[in-house]
């Protein structure tokens, strides 16, 4: 997953990291791994959970595309 990008959606949505792992339903520290890309292999679910939560796609995240929204 592409740390900056994450971090960005959630500071462009004014989140704290606490409010976004709340909303996604992992825990804060998690978060905080794939955010500072300690961690960077999430579970599919996950990633859903992530594109679902700021409306863009997977491929987004996975910084495969530059089109945050689905065609």
């Amino acid at each position: 997953m592409d740390k900056e990008r994450l971090r960005d959606l959630r500071k462009e949505k004014g989140e704290t990291q606490r409010e976004a792992s709340y909303a996604i339903g992992i825990t804060e520290t998690m978060l905080s791994k794939y955010e500072l890309g300690t961690e960077s292999n999430p579970t599919v679910s996950t990633l859903q959970a992530i594109a679902g939560h700021y409306g863009v796609t997977v491929g987004y995240l996975l910084g495969e595309t530059d089109e945050k929204s689905p065609a």
